[in-house]
């Protein structure tokens, strides 16, 4: 459902990441799910964001080069994934108290990881026109 988000908003960095099969996407984006909903349940999900910035800043995710980032994908990626936790929701919870508080959440992290983003893509740009 996540690939499905990301195609229907067009994300830039679908592009670069165009090598990989339609299962190795799927996998990766479970993956990711799978870190930030265990990070969620264990409160450590500043850690999380903290580990995938710094891994980003210094260029040490496999499947793409920091520069292929654009500030698009960082916009388009928090509202994706919020949008996703919104569709999956209803499926984990019927509460709605419970799922005001999820959303929250969700709203809180989605939130401070894009701040976060946003500093670190400043930082990669002003590093390039450096160079």
């Amino acid at each position: 459902m996540g690939i499905r988000f990301c195609r229907e908003v067009d994300l830039p960095l679908l592009k670069p990441l165009a090598k990989l099969s339609e299962k190795e996407l799927v996998s990766l984006s479970i993956e990711s799910n799978r870190q930030i909903l265990s990070s969620l349940a264990s409160n450590r999900v500043g850690d999380l964001i903290e580990t995938n910035v710094n891994n980003w800043v210094k260029n040490k995710i496999d499947i793409i080069d920091k520069n292929q980032v654009v500030a698009e994908d960082l916009t388009l990626v928090y509202f994706i994934r919020r949008k996703l936790f919104s569709y999956f929701l209803d499926s984990y919870t019927k509460n709605l108290v419970e799922q005001k508080f999820i959303i929250g959440e969700v709203d809180v992290y989605t939130t401070q990881e894009e701040l976060i983003s946003y500093n670190a893509y400043f930082q990669i740009q002003k590093e390039n026109a450096e160079i």
